[in-house]
């Protein structure tokens, strides 16, 4: 009698044990929520995190590489026990990621789920090293209030003569030049021994990826011994003038107004460069007009020559120059030729316009 109920004694404890067991048993946690990727400041690469999952003793995290075409390379699944994970470039590369995140335990893992596409920039290329260094100057300084740019300035457009034979012609006129200065990166000190250097310059169409020589495809520049050039830049060149391919076509213009790289290189080294300096060529929309009248003393207009009755004669000149708003100063200059006996003496006149200045 003691013996079935010793046995009946231990069959409930058994069965407290097995039921105690049972309620402990964990289960596989939820899924992850509120992904999300953010860069890390002075570190090439991006924090992953997400919310704690409750009953999550870990989490799984895989990164695959989106490619256009072929495999991608997948990295992880990387396990950690903490709510964030850092994928750094120097681990995972470069390039376009996806990736995802499960929570796991001792029962399982959860479904992986997606977190937004991040991506991970390349190491920036290495700045090139330049011989040269190249700087453009807008002259006359400052011309206008453009900071950064320097520009050439120009009037005038297409003129319909000869149009029927060759279409028609671009005849831009300059109002100012830039100002090219060229040197070694490091200037050699007086004294020691020197090398000239000559060197192609170099004209290109921002967008044309054509680059073509200045002034023409025969001068070479000769740097001085100091190692210096000092250049005027007037228009672009012999290669963007004359005629086209075909007769048809219009001439191309030496001033056409766009925007432009300018650079220099040396003869011998093409490795020995400058960097590329932008210069523009501006089409003013109010082009300068300038006109002169010769008159007499009773105000009778000379519209050929003058022919006095004696040795001395008093012309009286008006200057007019109209749309200047552009300039601080504006110059005449204009010579009266074919005077004395034998038509070879010439006077010149000049003068200058400073702000609304009228004089005649």
């Amino acid at each position: 009698m003691r013996k079935i109920k010793g046995v009946a004694y231990l069959s409930v404890i058994l069965l407290i044990v097995f039921f105690a067991n049972c309620a402990k048993q964990p289960v596989i946690p939820g899924v992850p929520i509120n992904l999300r990727a953010t860069a890390l400041v002075g570190v090439a690469g991006v924090e992953l995190r997400w919310d704690a999952v409750a009953g999550a003793a870990s989490y799984d995290v895989t990164i695959t590489k989106q490619a256009a075409s072929g495999s991608r390379e997948s990295f992880g699944p990387y396990n950690t026990a903490q709510t964030y994970y850092l994928a750094l470039r120097e681990t995972i590369g470069a390039g376009d990621f996806e990736w995802t995140v499960s929570a796991r335990n001792v029962a399982g893992s959860s479904a992986a789920v997606a977190g937004t596409v991040f991506t991970l920039a390349g190491e920036p290329e290495p700045e090139p090293e330049y011989g040269l260094v190249l700087t453009l100057e807008e002259k006359p300084a400052p011309f206008t209030d453009r900071e950064s740019i320097p520009a050439i300035y120009v009037y005038g457009g297409e003129d319909d003569a000869g149009a029927s034979q060759r279409g028609p012609v671009s005849n831009y006129l300059s109002f100012n030049y830039i100002l090219g200065m060229l040197r070694y990166k490091e200037l050699i000190p007086i004294g020691e021994a020197r090398q000239n250097m000559s060197v192609q310059l170099m004209v290109e169409p921002i967008g044309s990826g054509e680059a073509k020589r200045w002034p023409d495809s025969d001068t070479e520049f000769l740097l001085d011994e100091e190692g210096q050039l000092v250049f005027g830049i007037n228009d672009l060149g012999e290669n963007f003038g004359g005629k086209k391919s075909s007769v048809r076509d219009p001439v191309e213009d030496p001033l056409e107004p766009g925007q432009y790289y300018f650079w220099a290189r040396a003869v011998w080294d093409n490795e020995i460069e400058s960097t590329k300096e932008r210069f523009d060529i501006v089409l003013l929309e109010s082009p300068l007009i300038g006109s002169i009248t010769l008159k007499d003393e009773e105000g009778k207009v000379y519209t050929t020559k003058v022919c006095p009755t004696s040795t001395e004669v008093t012309l009286v000149y008006e200057v007019t120059i109209e749309g200047g708003e552009w300039f601080s100063d504006l110059c005449y200059h204009f010579t009266i030729a074919q005077q004395g006996e034998d038509g070879t003496i010439e006077t010149t006149e000049s003068g200058t316009f400073t702000g609304a200045t009228a004089f005649s």
